[in-house]
């Protein structure tokens, strides 16, 4: 990302250049500024564009965050079940650490990063407090983030509250 500094006397950051290894597609969204590029996400223009505008023109040292989602893998032959046990054997969460730094040498010049993890929801069985903390998440957040997030559908929603609360639960009780 390049800060610019337009007529009007705040920074605009455009994002000028990347490599990617998922989804994003960089040529769709070269020279765009951050409200464009984040236009598919919920909420992103009220909730987060005044504040990330700041955080991009203030940074003076490396940041970091997380972010999930939840991905569901089928065959395009197989048929959603409305089954707990089967949803949940296809369901995927995708966690991505998120990091943000000024380049030394060129400091107009912001590099964002983004490490994605991917693995069978199943395996946070074994994490209750993950799980505790997942589900809180997932309760807060409005419908609309909820379905960017692949999260939305209502049985799909409804199973992994389930199963989470399940795996909390036992914590709590054990």
């Amino acid at each position: 990302m390049r800060e610019e500094c337009p007529e009007e006397g705040s920074p605009r950051h455009i994002f000028v250049a990347g490599v990617v290894t998922s989804s994003f597609d960089p040529v769709s969204k070269h020279m765009l500024p951050m409200l464009e590029m984040h236009d598919p996400v919920p909420q992103y223009a009220e909730d987060l564009h005044a504040s990330m505008g700041r955080v991009f023109a203030t940074l003076k040292k490396p940041v970091w965050r997380a972010n999930f989602a939840v991905a569901e893998w089928r065959d395009e032959e197989e048929a959603s079940s409305e089954d707990d046990d089967a949803l949940l054997q296809r369901l995927y969460l995708k966690v991505e650490y998120e990091t943000l730094r000024r380049l030394p040498k060129h400091p107009e010049y912001l590099v964002f990063t983004i490490r994605s993890h991917m693995d069978p929801l199943l395996e946070l069985a074994s994490m209750p407090l993950a799980c505790a903390a997942l589900e809180e998440e997932i309760r807060l957040l409005p419908e609309a983030l909820l379905q960017y997030k692949g999260i939305g559908e209502p049985t799909t929603k409804a199973a992994v509250l389930r199963f989470l609360d399940k795996v909390s639960a036992a914590q709590l009780s054990g």
